[in-house]
């Protein structure tokens, strides 16, 4: 709406020039030719011609601006006019602050002022000022026009894109689905052929033994016949002739046996690969691999399944002097019988005899992680805290009393330990791809002579034990549910996997060198020759199997379990 003024306030002989609206809108200043009563709004000539063009626009009324008579219009300020605080009309004007006031706040606010003054006298309406007030409205308004423009923009984009994110992701994975059944159907494939190739192999000769068996049963039964009932000549004559029979077939015989061998086939995934790069055909999901390893006839002969019968056990339960239940890291016997074990959690060694009654335990500085007896009386312990590794020689005497010897500082962390010979270690290791080391009594280490599989472990998925009379490393591997037995004569390895080997955690030497592997789930111990074949498995009365020693005279095995609030110690009779 133009700006309206009361005749009153027009001055004699001077006629008013009012300015056109539209161009005002445009920011520009234009002197109004007309006005237009149904547009409510002074024109120029150039707006006003704009009449004639749209029809919406003709018929119009319209009249020359100079023949305007212009009157007062009361127009409703909606309290614009009006002090916020006491809610008078404004009155005044504070130039010093440049504030309207009202006739209190002239008083009580601008009483100091120097420049304050009647609205009434200084009240001038400029054409310019409503132009830049108008101007800023305009920018400002084109300000927010255009925010609102980005926002709406945005949300536009937005929504867009995540209606396209399902389509994306259900593609990438159509992708790597599709990777997944080619990978699935080329193992399948491989292990297939693989596994007929071996099966065959081992059908043809165990149908070869079995040949051979019957063979030498039907010539030990006719020479037990002729023995009996037969004459001096046809003794004579069958033990000459069947002889060179056996001298042929034994030759047989023993390319049969020269032909043993074990296999493994296993799947690693491939842990450097890159969704990207899998999709592209660049890098693969992971890798299959097969592997044999040769088995001397010497090496499967003389192994049979032990039996394990309970002897004693008792509960493991929180002493007055420990911070919770005890948690058995390591075990060992000491040649006259006695049960040494160290509690990880309470820092405490341990000391049971033949009826598992504690005889005595020592406080530990450190939260030990096994032990291994040396000699009738010494024992070794390993450590890793406040970042340095040490193992530490104790004596116990016959009578139970402890006593301090001496402390080692090594580099490596190492869980497990046992004795190589008067004065080297074989550790197990954690956190380091060189699984199993040797380690002197004055803690100088060397590397075994073996090429061990490429994985680092946590302390608690690893365990290491050494053969002495084969030269063997054996490993397990909790989480891959594996037993690797490692040759160090001719640095191979044999994988022993299987159903009965479930979560193997800790694993030790028995009779006939045949390693004992606690398996957590079902909790049981499993017998395996230092082949690698598995002769027996025997559960046991507790739950979460953890830790295993076997005794000097292999006559008894020690186990213990991780179960919180149902821990065990059992000792079972090797039969």
């Amino acid at each position: 709406m133009a700006e309206l003024m009361g005749e009153n306030d027009q001055v004699p002989g001077r006629v008013r020039e009012e300015f056109c609206l539209p161009c005002t809108r445009k920011d520009k200043k234009t002197v109004a030719t007309a006005f237009c009563y149904d547009c409510d709004n002074f024109q120029c000539t150039q707006c006003t011609d704009v009449h004639n063009v749209f029809d919406v626009m003709k018929g119009h009324k319209m009249e020359k601006a100079s023949e305007i008579s212009i009157k007062a219009v009361k127009f409703d300020m909606e309290g614009l006019d009006k002090c916020v605080t006491h809610g008078n009309l404004f009155q005044f004007l504070c130039n010093d602050h440049d504030k309207l006031c009202c006739g209190a706040c002239a008083i009580i606010d601008h009483r100091k002022c120097n420049n304050v003054m009647e609205i009434q006298k200084v009240a001038v309406v400029s054409e310019e000022a409503s132009m830049e007030v108008r101007s800023r409205l305009f920018c400002a308004k084109e300000l927010c026009d255009s925010a609102v423009m980005h926002w709406n923009s945005t949300e536009i984009s937005l929504r867009d894109s995540v209606k396209c994110l399902p389509e994306k992701i259900n593609h990438i994975r159509a992708q790597m689905n599709k990777k997944f059944d080619d990978l699935l159907q080329d193992v399948e494939e491989v292990s297939a052929t693989f596994m007929k190739l071996q099966l065959d192999k081992g059908n043809e000769s165990r149908s070869n033994c079995d040949f051979f068996t019957k063979s030498f049963q039907t010539s030990l039964k006719f020479l037990d016949e002729v023995s009996l009932h037969g004459t001096v000549i046809q003794k004579f004559v069958a033990e000459h002739e069947i002889k060179e029979q056996v001298k042929i077939v034994q030759e047989l015989v023993e390319q049969t046996c020269n032909q043993l061998e074990t296999a493994d086939i296993s799947f690693r995934l491939n842990e450097t690969s890159t969704l990207k790069g899998i999709i592209e055909g660049m890098e693969s999901l992971g890798t299959l691999n097969t592997e044999k390893s040769k088995v001397t006839i010497d090496h499967v002969r003389g192994y049979r399944p032990v039996k394990l019968e309970l002897i004693t056990f008792i509960d493991l339960k929180k002493s007055k002097c420990d911070e919770g239940e005890p948690l058995l890291t390591g075990m060992d016997f000491l040649p006259d019988g006695r049960l040494i074990a160290v509690d990880n959690f309470n820092a405490t060694l341990l000391v049971f005899n033949d009826c598992l009654v504690k005889t005595c335990s020592y406080k530990l500085s450190y939260h030990p992680l096994s032990i291994v007896t040396v000699s009738e009386d010494t024992m070794v312990i390993t450590a890793a805290a406040d970042g340095s590794t040490k193992i530490e020689f104790l004596q116990v005497s016959k009578t139970n009393e402890i006593a301090y010897m001496k402390t080692v500082k090594v580099s490596g962390q190492y869980n497990s330990i046992c004795l190589k010979d008067d004065n080297h270690f074989v550790v197990g290791a954690f956190g380091d791809v060189r699984l199993a080391r040797i380690l002197s009594v004055s803690g100088e280490k060397k590397d075994l002579s073996v090429k061990f599989h490429s994985k680092t472990y946590h302390p608690a998925a690893v365990s290491c034990t050494y053969i002495n009379e084969r030269d063997k490393v054996i490993i397990s591997d909790r989480d891959e549910n594996i037993v690797y037995i490692y040759d160090v004569t001719t640095n191979s390895r044999v994988v022993v996997r299987d159903s009965r080997i479930q979560e193997p955690q800790g694993i030790a030497v028995g009779p006939m060198n045949c390693v004992f592997v606690c398996c957590k789930y079902p909790s049981s111990v499993v017998q395996i020759s230092p082949t690698g074949v598995i002769l027996s498995s025997h559960k046991l009365n507790m739950k979460n199997t953890f830790r295993v020693c076997v005794s000097k005279d292999k006559t008894k095995l020690a186990v213990s379990n991780i179960c919180e609030g149902k821990k065990k110690l059992q000792v079972l009779k090797i039969d």
